[in-house]
């Protein structure tokens, strides 16, 4: 009765809002039905590895790492080939400060797409991190021979280049 009850004053309301914005009543009761179904359907339905991977990226970005990191295994269990997926696993171990197995899955990724721009430029800060600026360059001029329209990659490759001529002195 109070599912009833609550159902006829949405559509009332829907009715109201409707009316004000100038649709009929038949488009503003689909557009709540609408609203209900996604929600019933978002309940029953498990995320896909898209879906996860999305939600991954928001939590990442908003420094939520320890639960981004386990949506990203979850979307990698259900997709284990996903490049998306293994480059944002590769951030979060960044993250974590866990540089070893964010170059693996950098490289995973590479595997799969060898000129993707973040893994290459991934892998450069990497290096680029533990000093050694002769493996940094060759994953730097990859990623702007592909993509030259790439400012961070481009930046980097400038610092690095200053840093060699100094160090040459």
């Amino acid at each position: 009765m109070l599912a009833k009850t609550r159902l006829i004053w949405a559509v009332g309301a829907v009715r109201g809002a409707s009316r004000a914005k100038g649709e009929s009543n038949y488009v503003g009761l689909l557009r709540l039905l609408s609203r209900i179904w996604n929600a019933i359907t978002n309940l029953t339905r498990p995320p896909n590895a898209a879906t996860l991977f999305r939600r991954a990226d928001l939590y990442r970005q908003e420094g939520r790492f320890e639960e981004a990191a386990e949506l990203v295994a979850h979307g990698l269990r259900l997709s284990p080939n996903n490049g998306i997926g293994h480059l944002l696993s590769a951030y979060l171990h960044l993250a974590f400060r866990q540089i070893g197995p964010a170059k693996s899955e950098f490289q995973t990724v590479l595997q799969a797409d060898p000129y993707h721009p973040r893994a290459l430029l991934g892998l450069a800060k990497i290096a680029l991190e533990e000093r050694d600026y002769g493996a940094c360059r060759p994953f730097l001029d990859k990623a702007l021979q592909y993509y030259p329209d790439f400012p961070e990659a481009r930046a980097l490759q400038e610092m690095v280049a200053g840093w060699a001529t100094v160090a040459a002195c």
